[in-house]
């Protein structure tokens, strides 16, 4: 469904050792950016090189922690893993015991393959009214429109907090999940977070209220090896075929439900992402031994859940998946008809068949948009309509550090003001228009300015004190 309404800034609305050095500013007065200024602010972010392996985190730091100090927040960078610095530029309330409003950007990008480019992806060239780079949609521009939002801002009641942390492109746990698990978390008193969202050729916007889970799960099968001239009635090579079959079939009813209309978040996802077979030998042209029947065979599955979607129920068609590998009829079962197996254990499902799961998200969260079961609820939805921007509500097909803050209990809307922009995330030619910059800074300050504008209710003082 899609809603009219609103202002896009509404919608945005609006352990290990920590070492943290702060820096007061708060006597200094806020400078607020221009447009020209936030661009110019945005193209340097977008030079410094923060893609993985080797990010440059401490570049982007300083330049954000300036920004940050020259709009008039205060600054402190917290370190929980050495090498991966966490940003957090602060702006007081003017109301005493007020939750936050707390948004949240990632610093570090994927590698770009230059080879997909016409342009450096890391010059952030302006070409036909659009800056090319790695990160002008993932997320760099949200970052600095962040920046450029709260800088314009009058003084309000509630506390604003800019969070810039790592790792989100490899999973986050080094970034905001070490930062939400810390102890300079609850003292925010977080009651309402904004984070990314995706670009969309359309002309509304999506609000992302929760997250499809990865479950990122391995399958290894056992076979009669021989010699390649032979005629097993078993084989590893072929077990793994026939589970791989039943995982395509589900794949291909699932992708009939998205081009049906439904959304791409409501669908219960799976790519294959790696095989692997054979007797290696680097001597021969194939690289592996050709005239040998390998003993086992493995293959790897991103699986991508949905938090409307019932965990127990993925978990059956994972292992009726694994049942199709399975000989003589048998149907893949957990040992002693046990709960799920924990993370890297190998477990065996039937006789030579078994699984494990590497990485399993289990957050089915959905941030309500009800006023009833959300304060800040009702000053977003008001906030979209009044500016006159269709939305609509949507689950983020992929995830993103929002399950973080999502799991401690603060509802998280995921928005990126970019309309009529082709989705290039992780992709050659990632590219923005110079105009959406500017829209985008708009919208986020008339979101950002509603939900810190939210009267206290009885749930600011049932957080508690700092």
């Amino acid at each position: 469904m899609v809603r009219p309404g609103g202002l896009l800034a509404a919608a945005l609305l609006g352990a290990a050792a920590v070492a943290a050095a702060v820096t007061d500013v708060a006597a200094r007065a806020a400078t607020p950016m221009t447009d020209e200024a936030t661009l110019n602010a945005l193209r340097t972010y977008l030079r410094i090189r923060t893609d993985h392996p080797a990010p440059d985190y401490d570049a982007a730091v300083t330049h954000l922690r300036g920004l940050c100090e020259a709009a008039g927040m205060t600054t402190a960078v917290h370190t929980f893993v050495p090498g991966k610095p966490v940003l957090l530029c602060s702006r007081p309330g003017t109301t005493a015991g007020a939750r936050s409003v707390l948004l949240n950007s990632h610093t570090d990008v994927v590698p770009a393959e230059a080879a997909k480019w016409t342009v450096d992806p890391f010059a952030a060239s302006d070409v036909d009214g659009s800056i090319y780079a790695r990160g002008v949609q993932d997320m760099k521009t949200i970052g600095i429109q962040y920046i450029a939002a709260v800088s314009r801002l009058p003084p309000l009641p509630r506390p604003i907090y800019l969070t810039f942390v790592p790792d989100e492109e490899i999973g986050g746990v080094d970034g905001m999940g070490a930062f939400a698990a810390s102890s300079a978390f609850p003292p925010l008193r977080v009651g309402m977070a904004l984070d990314e969202g995706l670009p969309t050729p359309a002309s509304h916007v999506r609000v992302f209220t929760g997250e499809r889970q990865p479950w990122w799960v391995s399958l290894r099968v056992s076979g009669t090896p021989g010699h390649g001239a032979t005629l097993p009635s078993t084989t590893a090579v072929g077990r793994l075929g026939a589970a791989l079959a039943a995982v395509a079939a589900h794949r291909s009813a699932e992708a009939a439900k998205l081009a049906a209309g439904t959304p791409l978040g409501a669908t219960v996802g799976v790519n294959v992402v790696y095989m692997r077979a054979g007797v290696v030998n680097d001597a021969v042209p194939a690289g592996f031994v050709m005239n040998m029947i390998p003993s086992s065979a493995e293959a790897g599955m991103d699986v991508r859940v949905p938090p409307t979607v019932d965990a127990a129920a993925v978990e059956a068609t994972i292992l009726g998946w694994l049942s199709a590998a399975c000989v003589g009829g048998a149907d893949a079962a957990l040992p002693g008809g046990g709960g799920q197996p924990p993370l890297f254990e190998w477990t065996t499902v039937c006789e030579g068949v078994s699984f494990r799961y590497t990485h399993k998200v289990d957050v089915p969260i959905v941030s309500p948009l009800e006023p009833a079961a959300n304060d800040f609820a009702g000053a977003f939805v008001d906030a979209m309509a009044g500016a006159g921007v269709a939305w609509r509500e949507d689950i983020f097909p992929a995830a993103t550090d929002a399950r973080f803050l999502r799991e401690r209990g603060v509802p998280v809307f995921g928005m990126s003001v970019m309309t009529a922009t082709p989705e290039l995330l992780h992709r050659g030619g990632e590219r923005l228009g110079v105009a959406a910059v500017a829209e985008g800074v708009r919208v986020y300050g008339g979101g950002v300015g509603a939900l810190a504008a939210v009267p206290l209710t009885a749930a600011d003082a049932a957080a508690g004190g700092d």
